[in-house]
């Protein structure tokens, strides 16, 4: 669950999906992200906006552990 999100703004005003594929720290930070699809110049936008990105850390047993998850904005 995400406790603070930031959308990524569209200067290009070009259309598509952008999904991208990040891994959560244990605190609830993003740690890495890389682009699955998406027209390349949305990447850079997308990339930039979800490392702001704060998770509430997933628990396993009462311990947080590090998560992988897919994003996928819609730019319209």
């Amino acid at each position: 669950m995400t406790i603070s999100e930031v959308k990524p703004v569209n200067y290009a005003d070009i259309r598509g999906t952008v999904v991208l594929a990040v891994t959560i720290s244990k605190s609830g930070t993003v740690d890495e992200v890389r682009a699955v699809s998406g027209p390349a110049v949305l990447v850079p936008v997308s990339i930039a906006a979800v490392k702001k990105w704060r998770y509430r850390p997933y628990l396993i047993n009462g311990k947080p552990v590090r998560f992988h998850t897919q994003i996928a904005f819609v730019f319209n």
